[in-house]
């Protein structure tokens, strides 16, 4: 992994990486684009990122679980069980975690963990169902033209992707919207601090209504994020 982070900075012209996340509690073969996994614990793996930190290559390490990893052992992608376990053993905490997190998915028993031993969250997919790939099987109503978001949008004079984006801001996440256009790029900062009026007005809205999207248990045929709970 050594030779991969000093190819990124040498890819993007810089000394050292803000932050390096590592996305799957599990090792993948670097000689292949396949889906390959290779016996490397990742805890390991986590001792190698220190590493890096201690030589001033990168500032700050954490881990990713917005998408699903390959069945390696029992628990879940970066849940609360795999964390715990990196915890009792690394050196430098993971100074951030992110994580899926929308208006279907809040999480709100993980987020009040990771606040309580001092984690930040970085909401990753924020606009929720906006990936065309999901609408074949999605039930839910697009987040995007919720009355409630779309009633916000028009109260602060910005569009529904931005309340979403917002809502994140506002609970204390930092957030990625992603997009390739340009237009979109720009707008994402047009964000408000949303009130706790405004943000039970999103979740009232969306009540028995829950949905992780960024989860492929089932092409794989594996369990993912088996002690979350994604009803909360």
């Amino acid at each position: 992994m050594r030779p991969a982070l000093l190819k990124s900075l040498q890819n993007l012209g810089v000394e050292y990486l803000d932050l390096w996340l590592m996305h799957y509690p599990c090792a993948m073969d670097p000689d292949t684009e396949d889906i390959k996994v290779i016996d490397v614990d990742y805890r390991d793996t986590w001792r190698e990122m220190e590493k890096a930190v201690d030589d001033g290559l990168v500032r700050n390490i954490g881990v990713s679980s917005e998408s699903a990893n390959p069945p390696r052992t029992n628990n879940a992608d970066f849940s609360k069980v795999e964390l715990e376990n990196l915890l009792d053993t690394c050196r430098i905490k993971p100074a951030v975690h992110q994580l899926e997190r929308h208006p279907y998915l809040p999480q709100n028993a993980f987020m009040a963990w990771h606040k309580k031993i001092g984690m930040h969250v970085t909401a990753y997919s924020p606009l929720g169902n906006t990936n065309p790939s999901f609408a074949e099987s999605d039930t839910l109503p697009p987040i995007q033209k919720n009355a409630a978001v779309v009633a916000l949008a028009a109260k602060y004079g910005i569009s529904p992707a931005n309340v979403l984006v917002s809502l994140q801001l506002s609970e204390g996440c930092s957030v990625l919207p992603k997009s390739v256009t340009k237009s979109r790029i720009e707008e994402n900062r047009n964000v408000v601090l949303l009130s706790q009026k405004d943000i039970a007005q999103i979740y009232d809205s969306v009540k028995g209504m829950r949905r992780r999207y960024c989860d492929f248990s089932e092409i794989i045929g594996y369990k993912y994020y088996a002690d979350l709970d994604d009803q909360d």
